[in-house]
């Protein structure tokens, strides 16, 4: 756990009163900052309830949110409705794992966020680091991308009312694809079951990085912020593409959320204004693959193509999130 597990910039007694009330049923004290002051060096969840954000609060501590009894701005967590959100977050901030959580969620759909997930993992694999890749997005099975239907082990519908779950077990039960775990979905409706929870921080504990292929509905309803270090939004140079990755960016406000920019550029927007434009860090930029859909029509998995931009662009990626570190 943090030296401070939650600090809080605010100066209402109604809100201060609000998140004690909240923080109380984790048994997570809060440490009350004034509206001038600096956030803590060494902080969980740095929340700032203050009328005016703070740039230094909302970078600060493992995740951080604007909080109030009233909306202050858009993303802010309203009190009490904002309750069960706001512990899932204290929670996720003083967790100490194994592994840095890294989500992929695609702007809109058919951008190729799970070939996204899919290369990073695998990325990392090549880096000797022991990986999983947890499919949580809609559509067809990731493991059908992967071309692994017919491997052995488990699949989130085996896990649907599973009780306590063995951080080593689980790794060993799963299929592995190119040396990375699989957590994949299959025909059966169980993806990001009701046990999620237990499922990603079980395997957050027995492996170096995992990779999460995101649903937009699962970031929506938080989700994110429960079991991401950081969010990478894949978006591409277009108008409407950036009207939706500006409110997943919304969504996401608070969290280490980063903005990977696929494709040549449209309607006269850089990737370094997109980023500006969503109010998000520019981790990445990649021409589009156009090879890719042609080599899965033929069996081949995301990532064959060593020299491509998406393999160029995961690896830069492995570096600058300090994943092998």
């Amino acid at each position: 756990m943090a030296e401070t597990p939650v600090a809080l910039r605010s100066e209402s007694a109604e809100t201060i009163e609000a998140v004690r009330a909240v923080l109380a049923v984790a048994g997570l004290p809060v440490a009350v900052y004034p509206d001038h002051a600096d956030p803590p060096a060494e902080v969980g969840l740095a929340l700032d309830g203050a009328d005016r954000a703070d740039e230094r609060w909302r970078h600060a501590g493992n995740r951080s949110a604007r909080v109030g009894t009233r909306e202050i701005e858009a993303g802010t967590l309203v009190l009490p409705a904002g309750a069960d959100r706001l512990l899932a977050l204290a929670r996720a901030a003083n967790r100490r794992v194994r592994a840095r959580v890294v989500g992929v969620v695609g702007a809109r759909g058919g951008l190729g966020a799970s070939a996204l997930a899919a290369v990073l993992a695998r990325v990392s694999a090549a880096q000797a680091l022991t990986v999983a890749l947890v499919d949580g997005a809609d559509g067809a099975p990731l493991e059908v991308l992967l071309g692994i239907e017919g491997h052995p082990g488990l699949r989130w519908p085996d896990l649907v009312g599973a009780g306590s779950i063995d951080p080593g077990e689980l790794a060993n039960a799963l299929p592995v694809w190119m040396g990375v775990r699989v957590l994949s979905t299959d025909t059966r409706p169980a993806a990001l079951t009701a046990n999620a929870d237990g499922v990603i921080m079980a395997l957050a504990q027995s492996h170096d990085a995992v990779v999460l292929d995101l649903p937009r509905h699962a970031v929506a309803a938080g989700v994110a912020g429960q079991w991401c270090d950081v969010v990478l939004v894949l978006t591409t140079p277009d108008g409407p593409a950036a009207a939706a990755a500006r409110r997943l960016a919304e969504l996401v406000g608070g969290q280490d959320a980063r903005l990977v920019v696929r494709g040549p550029i449209r309607d006269g927007f850089t990737p370094a204004e997109m980023a500006e434009f969503c109010g998000l860090t520019l981790a990445g930029a990649m021409r589009t693959e156009r090879s890719l859909p042609a080599a899965m029509e033929r069996g081949l998995a995301p990532g064959e193509a060593s020299r491509g931009p998406l393999v160029r662009l995961a690896r830069g990626l492995v570096r600058d999130l300090h994943l092998s570190d």
